[in-house]
């Protein structure tokens, strides 16, 4: 039996063609499931990748959250430094205006001091005078002999020697 050719062909040609839809459809599948391997590769490092990016947050929330704790604390800190800083300035300044007031008064005393004792030798001065004036000889002569025995320089009324001529002065005794 002889075909024509175009049959043989054909027959051909169909069986080429089953052979390769075999082949072919084993690739295709081959494909298909590296493909579903891939994509489920992919889902899976997507799903870390979600997972890491997740916990990347909650510990960035945390650090921000530890952050604003350290930066309330160290607000705190500075606030009560602060207070402290101005109860030590004010405490400085209430020295300050107590010395200022304590060295006031003593310079005001030591010159009221001064000016008293200046005020009693003055009036020590005018009391000793006046009765200079008004007192006798015999007085004088007293406060001339104080004044000579509390001196370095010898009395202004008597000579270093007396004189042969005039006899010796003498203090009157004393009348009881």
């Amino acid at each position: 039996m002889k075909r024509p050719p175009s049959q043989v062909a054909c027959l051909i040609t169909l069986t080429c063609l089953i052979g390769c839809q075999d082949s072919a459809l084993e690739i295709a599948r081959e494909a298909a499931n590296r493909q579903a391997q891939q994509n489920d590769q992919i889902a899976q490092t997507t799903r870390e990748a979600a997972s890491a990016a997740k916990r990347l947050i909650e510990e960035e929330a945390e650090s921000r959250q530890a952050l604003l704790a350290a930066q309330q604390g160290l607000q705190q800190g500075q606030s009560k430094l602060a207070d402290a800083w101005n109860d030590v300035e004010a405490e400085r300044q209430r020295i300050a205006a107590t010395r200022r007031g304590d060295s006031l008064l003593v310079a005001s005393l030591k010159t009221l001091g001064a000016i008293i004792a200046a005020l009693l030798a003055l009036a020590l001065s005018w009391l000793v005078l006046e009765r200079l004036h008004d007192a006798g000889d015999e007085e004088l002569l007293t406060a001339e002999l104080l004044l000579a025995a509390h001196s370095d320089e010898e009395a202004l009324m008597f000579p270093s020697a007396p004189s042969p001529a005039e006899p010796p002065l003498r203090l009157p005794e004393p009348q009881d």
